[in-house]
């Protein structure tokens, strides 16, 4: 949800069960798959992005999640880890980067989600 003021809210998750070729049968409320920092991560900056743009009020965002080969759950379990999670893109894109649709949806993240306290204050009108 895109506030007036600017503030972003990620209201919940679910995940699509679908048969025949994206034909949605059912739905998990909330997703059973995937990671909620991850989700809640791209639904803020979408979110931000969005606002930036000037839309107010709710917007849905779709997240496919891949099996990543390099993921360690020790990691994972650790209590120092790095709290937000990778997204993929950045400089290393071999694609010229102005083409991109989420170009501005990057890590690291921005300040406003890195403290980790859950909070989200107005957007501040700057995109990272």
């Amino acid at each position: 949800q895109i506030e007036p003021d600017g503030a972003i809210t990620v209201l919940g998750t679910s995940e699509a069960i679908t048969c025949n070729p994206f034909v949605r049968a059912a739905s998990w409320f909330p997703h059973t798959r995937g990671s909620w920092e991850v989700l809640h991560e791209v639904g803020v900056r979408m979110g931000r992005t969005l606002a930036a743009k000037g839309l107010m009020g709710f917007a849905s965002v779709d997240v496919v999640f891949f099996e990543n080969p390099d993921f360690d759950a020790a990691v994972l379990a650790e209590e120092e880890r790095e709290p937000t999670p990778q997204v993929i893109g950045g400089t290393a894109t071999p694609v010229d980067q102005q083409h991109l649709m989420f170009r501005d949806l990057r890590s690291p993240s921005p300040e406003l989600t890195a403290a980790g306290d859950g909070g989200h204050g107005p957007y501040n009108g700057t995109i990272p």
